[in-house]
Order: C-alpha cells, then sequence, then structure tokens
C-alpha cells in the first residue's frame, strides 16, 4: 500500500505541500525548513482476523500507515485538512477498504515549525489459496 499511495501523491500533491516523501526519508526538524510543507509516508502496524466464513479460507488484513506532517505552525490546519482531504477516501484498489484516519498527534514543535503525525487504516481480505 505504501507504494502506492506514495505513486499517488507524488502525481497528486495536496494542496499546498512541497515535498512528499517516504518515512525513511525524514530529516530532523532543524534541517526541513526549506522543503516545508512536507508529508511523509511510513507502513505502521498490520492486524489479522479470521475471515469467520466456514466457507472462505483468509483472513481480512487491517494495514496501518503514518503520516508525518511538517509546516509552518500558521499553516498547520490548512496543511493538514488538505492532506486529510487528499488521503480519506483514497483505496489502493478495489479489493482494499477506503483509507480511513484513526488520530493524530503532535511529535514536536519548534519555533514556527511543527512535527503532526497521523494514523490512517484500510482493510482487505486475503483468501487462501
Amino acid at each position: 500500500m505504501i507504494e502506492a499511495l506514495y505513486t499517488h501523491l507524488a502525481a497528486n500533491k495536496p494542496t499546498g505541500i512541497e515535498t512528499v516523501g517516504k518515512g525513511w526519508d525524514i530529516e530532523a526538524l532543524d534541517s526541513v525548513r526549506d522543503i516545508v510543507p512536507a508529508m511523509y509516508i511510513s507502513p505502521a502496524d498490520d492486524t489479522a482476523e479470521d475471515s469467520g466464513h466456514d466457507f472462505v479460507q483468509g483472513n481480512y488484513i487491517t494495514q496501518h500507515l503514518q503520516v508525518d506532517i511538517v509546516c509552518l505552525l500558521d499553516d498547520f490546519e490548512t496543511i493538514r485538512g488538505a492532506v486529510r482531504s487528499s488521503l480519506i477516501g483514497w483505496s489502493e484498489s478495489t479489493n482494499h477498504d477506503d483509507l480511513a484516519l484513526d488520530g493524530g498527534r503532535t511529535l514536536s514543535q519548534k519555533g514556527d515549525l511543527i512535527w503532526w503525525e497521523e494514523t490512517y487504516h484500510n482493510r482487505y481480505q486475503k483468501i487462501s489459496s
């Protein structure tokens, strides 16, 4: 899911975002001033549960991802709104549920910069062969 979402966002940047990256490329807050507003996508936890059907062998897989937003504090609400609009409802394929927001929190704030983290999830069914 990360690669598909990254490709989608790199081609369709949310309004106001200058940089779309992968989480492992995040720099320290002190060194990002020239690339903000920026967003970074990383995988997070996955969970699985039995399909619950006798006639279907498989699991429902819930994928979580982390989105970090780094921007000027004065632009935060606008940037966060644009990122959410780009993510909520996006789907990797017709086999996946739409992406949904779990929540967010401040990771760091230094001067006029804020580093905000949100988590999202989607779900799909993996059928055993």
